[in-house]
């Protein structure tokens, strides 16, 4: 099974699962805009092999089971990705 999760304000707001890694693709192009205008804070694609069961891999990734899951893709908006990158920035406005 495949799991997309989308991140709102730091907190998981939608999962849905998919039992093929291009259907999981396909949502996850769907929501690339929003996340890179901010909307969302990111998406994220996860593989949870050895289980058919939908709300088990949605539960993997809710739980954060690293022995379950794994990640495919990651896309975080832009205000994300400055706000990691920032710290070690040394600018002198």
């Amino acid at each position: 099974m495949y799991v997309v999760r989308i991140m709102v304000d730091g907190s998981a707001i939608d999962h849905k699962a998919f039992s093929s890694l291009a259907s999981a693709r396909e949502r996850f192009v769907r929501g690339w805009i929003q996340t890179h205008n901010g909307e969302f804070d990111s998406m994220a694609i996860f593989e949870v092999p050895g289980t058919d069961d939908v709300r088990k891999a949605v539960q993997a990734v809710k739980d954060g089971d690293k022995d379950m899951v794994r990640l495919i893709d990651l896309q975080e908006s832009q205000d994300i990705w400055i706000a990691k990158i920032a710290p070690t920035l040394e600018i002198d406005l």
